[in-house]
């Protein structure tokens, strides 16, 4: 059997392509509908699969195909028990947290962030518009070998959240996250460092100011999202932004070695920045902040396959 997309030949019992990620073709003794929990419970999901019918076999099949979301999300309310798409989102566990990848070579203690807003700038936009905000919660960041992992299960008490009583002025994810208190949804994503396109972090300067962090991507449709982090008063954002650095610069230099996927113009910058004592130019600059930009990166979601049509 060959993949349907890219021709790579796959093995018998794969779901999905190694190189592109394309679901692989059902064999045709299977009638079930797929199961809903793998599907990520946000507003951005895509249509799920479409059992083929004896009578239309070619447009029956290409429609079962689970296309890659083109405006991409990275974090959304999701379901326990939910099993990612390979690559493009997380599984998550009976328990509410995210297993371990190959890739990741482990998962080890989190950082903790105490807010998160996340916004786009539409391809064409001259500004970015809000699509969530939350305060007053614990949220675990994961920094692994191979992704940046974000889990907030718990909530304050009162269930703090921007935008107050006014439930109209929340966006369908916001209401998701307030209604998802309850056990059996979290709020959890992850951004791999293939798809960085920035890393950003701010320096707390005083007293009433925080520690920050962000995180920069575009998908497949144009648009630019923004992750902003307040982290926990005893985290120091530089180390966190600089560890980051350093494992998606090791990344894409092993990206360029195995695949070929790295412009040789690109290699020595990741070399150097794979190196532990390479740090993020620091701006010592009340409300600026330190930052360092890819010289290459690709759309989010993209396949494992990390196809060019994605590349940036």
């Amino acid at each position: 059997m060959f993949c349907s997309k890219c021709g790579t030949k796959l093995d018998e019992g794969m779901r999905f392509c190694p190189k592109c990620g394309t679901p692989a073709a059902a064999p045709a003794a299977a009638a079930a509908s797929p199961d809903p929990g793998q599907t990520p419970a946000s507003a951005q999901t895509p249509a799920p699969a479409v059992q083929p019918s004896a009578e239309a076999p070619a447009e029956a099949s290409k429609a079962s195909r689970r296309e890659l979301p083109v405006n991409y999300r990275a974090v959304n309310i999701m379901e326990y028990g939910s099993n990612g798409w390979p690559f493009v989102y997380p599984d998550i566990d009976e328990n509410g947290r995210i297993p371990a990848q190959a890739a990741d070579h482990g998962i080890g203690a989190p950082v903790i962030a105490r807010a998160i807003t996340i916004k786009k700038k539409p391809k064409g936009a001259e500004s970015y518009q809000q699509d969530l905000r939350a305060r007053d919660i614990v949220l675990e960041l994961y920094v692994t070998d191979a992704r940046l992992i974000l889990v907030c299960d718990k909530y304050d008490k009162g269930g703090t959240w921007y935008g107050g009583l006014a439930a109209l002025a929340l966006t369908a994810v916001e209401r998701g996250v307030a209604s998802a208190r309850t056990k059996g949804k979290t709020l959890a994503g992850h951004v791999r460092y293939e798809w960085l396109k920035q890393i950003m972090y701010y320096r707390k300067s005083g007293i009433l100011s925080d520690e920050q962090m962000r995180i920069v991507y575009k998908d497949r449709a144009g648009t630019q999202w923004q992750i902003d982090l307040v982290l926990d008063k005893h985290v120091d954002s530089s180390l966190v932004a600089n560890d980051i650095m350093h494992r998606a610069a090791a990344l894409r230099r092993a990206m360029g070695d195995d695949e070929g996927t790295i412009k040789p113009e690109n290699m020595d910058w990741y070399t150097q920045h794979a190196h532990p004592s390479a740090k993020i130019q620091h701006v010592d600059q009340k409300d600026t902040y330190s930052f360092v930009t890819f010289p290459q990166n690709y759309l989010a979601p993209g396949g494992e396959g990390l196809n060019p049509e994605w590349r940036e």
